[in-house]
C-alpha cells in the first residue's frame, strides 16, 4: 500500500496530469475497503487540497465502494448537490435558491 504513497507523491511532485491523480485516487478508495489506512491518508490529502473536484469525487468513490453506509447516502448526495450549486451562485442567488432547498 506504501506504492500508492509514493506514486502520488510522485505525481504531486511532478506536476502529472489531473486524471492519473484521480485516477490514483479511486484507486485508492477501492483498495481501502480492506485497508482503512488508505482512506485515511486519501482523506487527509484531499482535505488539504484545494481542488473541489477531488473532494466530490472522495466522497462519490465512497458511496461506489460501499464505504458509505446506504442509510446515509441520501443525505451525502444533497449536501454534494448544495455544495456544487450554493459554490457556484452569488450571495442573492443562494439566499432564494436556499428557500427551495429543503433542510434535512
Amino acid at each position: 500500500m506504501k506504492v500508492f504513497e509514493r506514486i502520488c507523491e510522485s505525481a504531486k511532485k511532478n506536476n502529472l496530469n489531473s486524471e492519473f491523480q484521480e485516477y490514483l485516487l479511486r484507486l485508492r478508495i477501492s483498495y481501502g475497503k480492506e485497508n482503512p489506512v488508505l482512506i485515511a491518508s486519501s482523506k487527509k490529502e484531499v482535505d488539504s487540497s484545494t481542488d473541489k473536484s477531488l473532494k466530490i469525487l472522495f466522497s462519490l468513490q465512497q458511496m461506489k465502494c460501499g464505504l458509505i453506509p446506504e442509510a446515509t447516502i441520501e443525505k451525502e448526495l444533497i449536501n454534494l448537490v448544495n455544495g456544487i450549486t450554493v459554490g457556484g451562485l452569488t450571495a442573492n442567488e443562494s439566499q432564494s435558491s436556499s428557500k427551495l432547498m429543503p433542510n434535512l
